[in-house]
């Protein structure tokens, strides 16, 4: 009877340990997740079921009739400092709890910290725009009360604009003309010496007199040379290549002076009135 009693409070001290231990954990799962969590609430339904069967153990004929008063002094004190140490691992386990939520805030906090630095850049910003705006207005305000005071005076001057500034019609420099001129005159020079070097390279035969120089013999008769079809074809895509060719050399040639030299309407009516001019001073036939 006595080692059934004992086995028996073996198992519900067992028990409370394990229902400490869960209650331990349900406050952990909670302050880091929500009251609708899968862990949470596995906890609590674990923790009831425990809470019931230590009732149930309780409420046991094995320990209603038994007297669990001790008299023995050294169990007594070695009991309560089991008591003693338990509350204390409480209050650690407490302690522990309230350190992580604090441990998780500190984290969140460390997590904000770069959005918090970035609008308060964003306000200091906002604030020495502020600043300098409130500047630029007390310093217009104050000429504008110092104007007043001197046109209350009859002190301060007064400027009339007698010939108005003309806009230019095209910047002073670069020299866009005088570029293109000497590009231009560049590139052909560079085109003639490129052909002129061909020409001096080029050691085929093309006409009678030069095979006649070549051989030392004179030349009978020549056979022309017969143009089929496909000759023909290629004739006229070496013509349409350069009308396009052409066409995009206007094409640009007219952008470059719209854009660099001299918008193109202006120029327009720039010939229009030299052509009115020489047209009114040229001497007309009665």
């Amino acid at each position: 009877s006595l080692e059934k009693e004992a086995g028996f409070q073996e198992n519900l001290k067992i028990k409370e340990k394990q229902f400490n231990e869960l209650k331990v954990q349900l406050q952990e799962k909670e302050a880091n997740f929500s009251d609708q969590h899968q862990d949470v609430l596995r906890l609590k339904k674990a923790i009831a079921l425990m809470e019931k069967d230590i009732d149930d153990m309780k409420k046991s004929p094995v320990i209603t009739g038994y007297d669990e008063r001790p008299d023995n002094p050294a169990y007594i004190n070695i009991a309560t400092q089991i008591a003693t140490i338990e509350m204390e691992i409480e209050s650690l386990k407490r302690n522990e709890i309230a350190l992580k939520i604090k441990h998780a805030e500190y984290q969140k906090r460390l997590e904000l910290a770069p959005q918090i630095e970035l609008e308060y850049k964003m306000l200091a910003r906002d604030y020495e725009n502020a600043q300098t705006r409130y500047r630029e207005t007390m310093y217009k305000l104050m000429e504008a009360k110092a104007a007043e005071a001197l046109e209350k005076k009859q002190i301060a001057e007064k400027f009339t604009i007698i010939d108005p500034g003309i806009y230019p019609e095209e910047p002073y420099k670069p020299n866009r003309p005088a570029i293109l001129v000497i590009g231009f005159f560049l590139a052909l020079g560079i085109g003639i010496g490129f052909a002129s070097i061909k020409e001096y390279t080029d050691q085929s035969v093309r006409s009678e007199a030069v095979l006649m120089r070549i051989t030392g013999k004179p030349v009978l008769t020549t056979v022309p040379y017969i143009e089929n079809s496909a000759d023909l074809s290629m004739r006229r895509i070496k013509y349409a290549i350069v009308t396009s060719v052409i066409l995009s050399a206007v094409a640009l040639a007219a952008l470059i002076t719209h854009f660099f030299i001299i918008r193109l309407d202006i120029l327009w009516i720039k010939i229009i009135r030299y052509a009115t001019l020489l047209w009114t001073y040229l001497p007309r036939k009665i």
